[in-house]
């Protein structure tokens, strides 16, 4: 599809707050949620014509709003009730001045509200027609204005609206009499066509649906081009809905015109807005799937990302440095883990000019993603039973259903301070998972977090260290405190755990959510100070973070790695130079883009929720606050870390009793460090000599600090036997791979006896010998086969201690198969004569 010249029409409402006169129809508040309201605190019936304006509420209570009990907003404080009954008047002199009407209202847990008796919105958890003081909902929901979040909007017209007296009546209805809080923040606001200040100004947080505009003419871009067509059809937040998009992406360095053909991408996708506060910024973020002409999922790859079909087109708004969560996402991929790979973008939906974007990867299981195992529905008991999993602590989702969605952990004791942790299911997700799958991760989780609170969590043996990849956790910690975003270890906060064959360790992240971080938040006096540590934040109260990080920076180990792995960090991927690097890159990346989204979005210099610096603000501004304050954390965490510094190194022995044979058994112990699993892998580890002929062939996990290495000898003749093993980093805790020293692996001893049968096979002097504890286990004879397979002799047993073989054999490797009480062993020998 070709574009010719696009020129496109922007929309954008000018609002300056706190004017008395403005130059177009603008938005103010009629209601107020702090003005006084008439409540009625129900334990039984009101009246049926309560909502109505001839009702005489002069016997109800006055107080001003928000009125409720448990989240410590609460302006009027009232006891426990099944639902609150509230009621403003409020008066219209000129109706034809109003032209709009919006509710936007947090609640606990669910309401139903009237406009001169007439209803007008409601939440979806309450199903009754005309509810009752008691009325069950479908499930609770928690307020979101005290925890920094924005209320529910709904459009509402203005039909019922009349000159004169109005009345706005709502039932807040609670989940139930035992609940431990209710909340209502109510505030009704009104599209004013009258120049001058009608009713109240906005509040801070208001941001207008839509508006009229200014123009702007996209003719080419640095950036690829996004353009999605929906047939201008509203793209809702719940179900997808089909649309086309096409994407323009000539290549780094060559400019993308608006009628240059699409390259990346042609074709169906199906999408939805996504977030929830952002949701109410008229920037919208969406995921999509790529589908194929049935509608099924497309795997393709999107700007040079692995193929993939599910995808989201993140909106950068009130971050206006648009910076934040790429920076940080690129951040914590230099740890070397996984995070989103991020692409900017600009985004045409309708023809319509909708500014910067970054296209991002979702969360999902995917070899390229979050490298799990696959977890079927069939797959309930043993190894498969156990991964991969991934768990989200998070706000719960509306159809959130306790022990279905996820599930709530009560760890007995508790940990000091500590408010309970829910877990909800992400993969599988709760539509999907079966209850096997469910208790097994749930049993999993509550195990491992007992054993955290536990009084032996540093035990290296049954601490933490048997639950969790140790330094997932430490990298976790540290991008989660450069950028101390305010809902970090309590929001968006991820968990994986593999399958135990492959480790069976819980890993913390993928990492995500970064957009309030770095000072970018007005409600929060904590997160605009550059010092001090997020971990530590552990309080009493709902709004808490997760405790696990303050309890592992109890162990002094713990504490050590941390400030060992920052200290690798700083003088490496996160130096000063590479770290302003990264943040230029970006800022270069979009300098020219970022002109026109700012005239699309003209909110340079005025408030956005939740901005703490923005008056009189360009975007050189908005970069330099950013990065003055990143510099100064980084400064910050520097001077406190407090562990010390490690210094991990491994030592390695021969195993007593090894003989001049083709396999030497090696004791392998690490020193400031310790297996991240107990599966250790032969790839795993790496025989250094100064001939190539050497190569472990079997690893014995013994416990966190040490195995045992079968090394096999692979050539013939080597006069160097002088070797050392090198221990790959994934498999320890402290990130960076370990060389052991050098040990002389000749000897004459016998070898070690193959376990449990007390039998040793080896070759001496061009003989076979056979040594066996347990002779009366023996097989009558024993065959020998070269390295190709090939049966080359086969040989009598006696049934004593030690067997002398004679044998023609010429000089070589071979492998001896003989059978010990009916159970086969192989091993390698070297003959010389």
């Amino acid at each position: 599809m070709l574009y010719m010249m696009l020129r496109i029409l922007l929309c954008c409402v000018v609002v300056t707050f706190g004017s008395s006169v403005y130059s177009q129809s603008h938005w103010e508040s009629i209601v107020l949620a702090e003005e006084q309201w008439r409540y009625f605190p129900a334990n039984a019936e009101p009246p049926a014509t309560w909502n109505q304006i001839a009702f005489d509420d002069s016997s109800w209570s006055l107080g001003n709003g928000g009125i409720g009990y448990g989240d410590g907003d609460d302006v009027t404080i009232i006891d426990t009730v099944s639902s609150l009954y509230l009621r403003k008047d409020f008066q219209i002199d000129n109706l034809t001045e109003i032209e709009d009407l919006l509710l936007d209202i947090d609640y606990d847990d669910g309401f139903v509200a009237y406009l001169n008796g007439v209803e007008i919105a409601r939440s979806d958890n309450v199903t009754e027609s005309t509810p009752a003081y008691n009325s069950v909902l479908t499930y609770f929901r928690e307020a979101v204005m005290y925890t920094g979040g924005l209320p529910e909007r709904y459009s509402i017209g203005i039909e019922q609206l009349q000159e004169g007296l109005n009345v706005l009546a709502i039932q807040v209805i609670n989940y139930g009499i035992s609940s431990s809080d209710l909340s209502s923040i109510i505030f009704l606001n009104g599209l004013i066509n009258n120049t001058n200040t009608v009713f109240n100004p906005t509040p801070a947080w208001f941001y207008p649906p839509g508006g009229n505009g200014n123009e702007v003419e996209l003719t080419e871009s640095n950036l690829p081009i996004v353009v999605i067509n929906t047939n201008n059809t509203d793209i809702p937040d719940d179900p997808k809905i089909v649309a086309h998009m096409g994407i323009i992406n000539n290549g780094e360095g060559v400019l993308n015109r608006i009628d240059d053909a699409f390259t990346d991408y042609d074709g169906r996708i199906s999408i939805e807005l996504r977030g929830e506060s952002a949701q109410l910024f008229p920037k919208k973020s969406y995921l999509f799937e790529t589908q194929d002409a049935l509608g099924e999922n497309n795997n393709v790859s999107l700007l040079g990302m692995p193929e993939e079909n599910d995808w989201i087109l993140y909106a950068p708004y009130s971050d206006k440095s648009m910076l934040r969560n790429t920076f940080t996402f690129e951040l914590g991929r230099r740890t070397g883990n996984y995070g989103s790979r991020i692409a900017y973008c600009e985004l045409v939906l309708n023809g319509e000019y909708r500014g910067v974007y970054v296209l991002m990867e979702k969360i999902k299981r995917d070899l390229n993603r979050v490298n799990i195992a696959r977890l079927r529905p069939e797959e309930i008991d043993g190894d498969d039973l156990t991964g991969g999993y991934i768990l989200r602590v998070d706000k719960l989702d509306e159809d959130y259903i306790d022990e279905t969605s996820g599930w709530t952990s009560h760890p007995s004791p508790s940990y000091p301070n500590a408010m309970d942790i829910t877990y909800q299911y992400f993969y599988p997700d709760s539509k999907d998972i079966v209850n096997e799958q469910r208790e097994y991760i749930k049993n999993f989780m509550n195990e491992a977090e007992a054993v955290l609170i536990g009084n032996n969590f540093d035990d290296r043996n049954t601490g933490y260290n048997k639950y969790l990849n140790v330094g997932s956790f430490v990298d976790n910690l540290l991008i989660n405190e450069v950028s101390k975003e305010v809902d970090k270890y309590r929001y968006s906060t991820y968990f994986h755990k593999k399958k135990d064959s492959r480790g069976g360790e819980l890993f913390a992240g993928p990492i995500w959510d970064f957009n309030l971080g770095y000072a970018n938040v007005d409600y929060w006096p904590m997160g605009l100070d550059y010092t001090g540590w997020l971990y530590e934040d552990v309080n009493p109260w709902e709004w808490s973070i997760m405790f696990w990080w303050k309890r592992l920076m109890e162990d002094p180990y713990f504490a050590d790695l941390v400030t060992t792995r920052w200290e690798y960090l700083r003088e490496n991927a996160l130096s000063n130079a590479k770290v302003m690097h990264i943040v230029d890159s970006l800022r270069g990346t979009i300098e020219e883009a970022q002109g026109r989204n700012y005239t699309r979005w003209p909110i340079l210099g005025t408030y956005v929720w939740p901005n703490y610096a923005w008056e009189g603000y360009n975007y050189n501004d908005e970069v330099n606050f950013f990065k003055n304050w990143l510099f100064a954390r980084l400064q910050w965490m520097d001077d406190a870390m407090f562990g010390s510094l490690l210094n991990p190194s491994a030592i390695l022995e021969l195993a007593e009793n090894t003989a001049n044979a083709s396999t030497i058994q090696v004791k392998l112990t690490l020193f400031d460090d310790y297996f991240n699993h107990s599966v250790l892998q032969i790839a795993d580890f790496t025989v250094n000599s100064a001939q190539n002929g050497f190569t472990v062939s079997r690893v014995d996990y013994k416990d966190p600090s040490s195995a045992t290495l079968y090394v096999l000898q692979t050539v013939m003749d080597i006069s160097a036997r002088d070797i050392s093993i090198t221990i790959d980093k994934n498999i320890l805790n402290g990130f960076q791979s370990i060389t052991t020293n050098a040990v002389d692996i000749t000897s004459n001893e016998p070898a070690m006896p193959i376990a449990g049968y007390g039998v040793s096979v080896y070759g001496y002097q061009g003989t076979i010998v056979v040594s066996c504890n347990q002779p009366q286990l023996l097989d009558s004879s024993l065959e020998v086969y070269n390295l190709l397979g090939q049966l080359v002799g086969k040989y009598e047993l006696s049934r004593q201690r030690i067997n002398t073989i004679e044998n023609s054999l010429i000089d070589g490797i071979y492998l001896v198969r003989l059978y010990v009480n009916n159970t086969p062993v192989t091993e390698q020998i070297i003959l010389r004569k």
